[in-house]
């Protein structure tokens, strides 16, 4: 059986679009949620000093792949307003996300201490 993989998304939120940003991300989530169902959780942090953290929760690999997909769509608008500087892989990614992760140089931790 898949194990749930979480991911964590750092970004700086670029000059000015943090009003922009903020408005596109429930966007997201309410598209996250009306359309994911191996989405388990999706929350996007931002600090006061224009960082942003998101950290996403799904049933196994496969779900991640299906959220890449539907994604897709958003990414132009996010990419205007925030620059993208970390991404994390917690849990084992498989099948076409552990490639997708080694070719985009994603940090895996796959490694879950404490937990069988």
């Amino acid at each position: 059986m898949s194990e749930a993989i979480t991911l964590l998304v750092e970004s700086r939120i670029l000059e000015g679009q943090r009003a922009e940003l903020e408005a596109l991300l429930v966007e997201v989530a309410t598209h996250v949620a009306a359309n994911e169902p191996g989405n388990e959780a999706y929350d996007w942090y931002c600090s006061s000093d224009d960082r942003c953290v998101v950290i996403e929760r799904y049933a196994d690999s496969e779900a991640v792949l299906a959220h890449v997909a539907g994604y897709q769509k958003f990414v132009p608008r996010l990419d205007a307003c925030r620059e993208q500087q970390r991404i994390a892989v917690l849990g084992k990614p498989e099948g076409a996300l552990a490639q997708v992760a080694e070719a985009r140089g994603f940090e895996v931790y796959d490694t879950r201490i404490g937990k069988e």
